[in-house]
């Protein structure tokens, strides 16, 4: 379903990523939708990069050993955590090492742009896996859809360090001229006329999905360079795959 012709900001109907229709009573309800502290049974392939045993980021798996994140999240990570996130990293038996880092051959240290990066990892233990969306990411403009990570938010206490999954929704909407270099998609959460749920700390990395498939990355914060930027994945679905396959070393 399209959203045309109303600003997001006045907009008194919101639709959520399962196309359910809510009245502006329900709003409060969805600034964080989901807390899953255990992510065996729900979301099991989103994971959290760790830089020896601080969480930095977060992941998709896309096959057991193949991470899927933003190009500046691989640059310290040592190892990634899965399951119950509940058990600090340093105690926790759901680690796995990371054995190799690829970031894609046109990402530069504070650029702003193909924020795309893999990591191999010992083989991870699940059997459900993210799937890339073959969407293409401009016709997503005014659609709903959920973005996840492990990071600290703005109802918190601040504490990321054992943050459950956060699970929250978002529109997509037009970046404007100062994301010119993309291939970008840009969130907006200002239809829900609340505080933001902001893409803090640790979200960076995280999946953005539509309808269950990946259609992007969390590159940056709503509230660092607003609205919240996340990296389109379609045009990078090719060199993912080769590298996943192993045609490009």
């Amino acid at each position: 379903m399209m959203i045309s012709g109303i600003h997001l900001r006045v907009i008194s109907i919101l639709l959520t990523a399962n196309g359910v229709l809510l009245t502006d009573a329900h709003r409060a309800k969805y600034r964080v939708m989901q807390t899953i502290p255990n992510t065996k049974d729900k979301y099991p392939y989103i994971i959290a990069l760790l830089s020896d045993e601080d969480r930095t980021g977060t992941g998709t798996l896309l096959t057991r050993r193949w991470v899927l994140t933003c190009a500046h999240c691989v640059e310290d990570i040592t190892h990634i955590q899965y399951g119950d996130m509940s058990i600090p990293a340093e105690s926790s038996k759901t680690k796995r090492k990371v054995i190799k880092k690829v970031k894609y051959p046109g990402y530069q240290i504070g650029e702003l742009s193909q924020e795309i990066g893999l990591c191999r990892v010992t083989s991870v233990p699940i059997k459900v896996f993210g799937k890339l969306s073959t969407i293409e990411y401009k016709s997503l403009v005014g659609h709903p859809v959920i973005y996840a990570g492990y990071g600290t938010n703005l109802f918190s206490d601040g504490n990321g360090g054992q943050q459950p999954l956060q699970v929250s929704e978002a529109i997509v909407t037009t970046c404007g001229q100062n994301y010119s270099q993309g291939p970008y998609l840009c969130l907006s959460v200002d239809f829900l006329n609340i505080k933001y749920q902001d893409l803090t700390e640790a979200y960076t990395g995280g999946p953005v999905f539509s309808y269950g498939y990946l259609v992007g990355v969390i590159s940056y914060g709503i509230i660092d360079l607003p609205p919240g930027r996340v990296t389109a994945i379609l045009p990078y679905k090719k060199w993912i795959s080769d590298v996943v396959s192993g045609r490009i070393k």
